[in-house]
């Protein structure tokens, strides 16, 4: 269990305890249930002697189960868990620096007051009794005073939304993941929810890449990102034979294993997308029946992207025609065993098209 992890859940229970008199909150000691990390049953195991935790990494938000080795009362190891379907015995090197953040010497281990002025820089230790007690008293402060929707809480992927439940119980639905939503994974979210009707790209990515014959990847770090399982799929996809089209302005870990690589100009892969779109649908290279059974608006695509040829888009990506051509013709022969990345993190360019780029994969996807 890592620093944050135990901040996470000692926060939650504590200040659930300390806000137990508030008007609203149930006084039932079992509304919050406590995570408990506990020992493998069995002898030590391995050369180094250490018995075995299991538990979570906290260290990014793909949650990947892990193996704790600790001895002598000190964690030594980090471990994926072979039981993991997700990760296995693999951990990536965020998840193995775990260690390093338990035993930081400058890792902060108590509350810290603000006792100056505010950007003074002066602060008191004071216990964990009494930064729940103030929390506690400040929160039924505001809602005696203003009333419980003067309350608000922001959270951040699954492992936060216990908390909604102390807001709740005080009379309150003022929570939200949106602004962390639309931060992250939020455009690409809904614009395959709005283009093929369903979520492809949330905490995990849906794909299939080792099963493939070609991939798709659109300036996706796998390979130097922490998803571990990601990894895995994407190596998978590499050693069965997958083709391999990468588009990103960076010579990233992922572009040199492709079979094609397009150092596109930043910021114009929608040009290219919609040319791509363009190019498969005048040269018949999309599933016909596919498109006829499953999909509504063709005629208007077709129409609309009629005039994006590669030959524009190749001077708004600085690319070359010849390339271009070649990677789309490399998807195509693979069809229908072709995995496009819906991708994630869409909100980097902060342009304002992020969803519309992300509905260009999935239209070209369902092509």
């Amino acid at each position: 269990m890592n620093r944050r992890h135990f901040l996470k859940m000692s926060s939650a229970t504590a200040m659930a305890v300390a806000a137990s008199t508030m008007d609203g909150l149930p006084g039932n000691p079992n509304f919050f249930r406590t995570a408990q990390a506990q020992a493998v049953p069995g002898a030590s195991t391995g050369s180094m002697g250490a018995t075995e935790i299991t538990s979570v990494c906290e260290m990014c938000f793909w949650r990947c189960p892990i193996v704790g080795k600790v001895k002598d009362g000190k964690l030594i190891k980090i471990e994926g868990n072979p039981k993991s379907p997700v990760n296995g015995p693999r951990v990536c090197a965020r998840g193995n620096s775990g260690i390093q953040l338990a035993y930081d010497p400058d890792r902060v281990k108590t509350p810290l007051k603000r006792v100056g002025a505010r950007g003074e820089g002066k602060w008191a230790k004071i216990s964990w009794d009494e930064a729940f007690g103030e929390i506690a008293h400040n929160m039924e402060k505001v809602k005696k005073q203003y009333g419980p929707h003067a309350l608000a809480y922001f959270d951040h992927g699954a492992s936060a939304e216990f908390m909604r439940g102390i807001f709740k119980a005080m009379g309150t639905e003022n929570f939200t993941s949106e602004p962390a939503f639309y931060q992250c994974v939020g455009p690409a979210a809904l614009a395959y929810l709005q283009t093929v009707g369903y979520v492809t790209t949330g905490t995990r990515q849906y794909n299939d890449m080792a099963n493939s014959k070609a991939m798709l990847l659109v300036a996706s770090h796998i390979g130097e990102n922490v998803h571990v399982s990601h990894v895995r799929e994407f190596v998978a996809g590499l050693q069965n034979g997958s083709k391999l089209v990468v588009v990103d302005p960076r010579y990233s870990a992922a572009a040199n294993k492709a079979d094609i690589y397009l150092a596109i100009r930043p910021g114009t892969d929608t040009a290219l997308m919609l040319a791509w779109i363009n190019y498969v649908i005048q040269n018949n290279l999309y599933a016909k029946d596919f498109v006829a059974n499953n999909c509504d608006g063709f005629e208007a695509l077709k129409k609309e992207v009629s005039e994006y040829s590669l030959e524009w888009a190749a001077k708004i990506c600085d690319l070359k025609v010849e390339d271009m051509k070649a990677a789309i013709e490399e998807l195509a022969k693979a069809a229908p065993n072709v995995n496009i990345h819906p991708g994630r993190h869409a909100t980097w360019y902060g342009k304002g098209d992020d969803t519309g780029r992300h509905q260009t994969y999935a239209i070209l996807t369902a092509l």
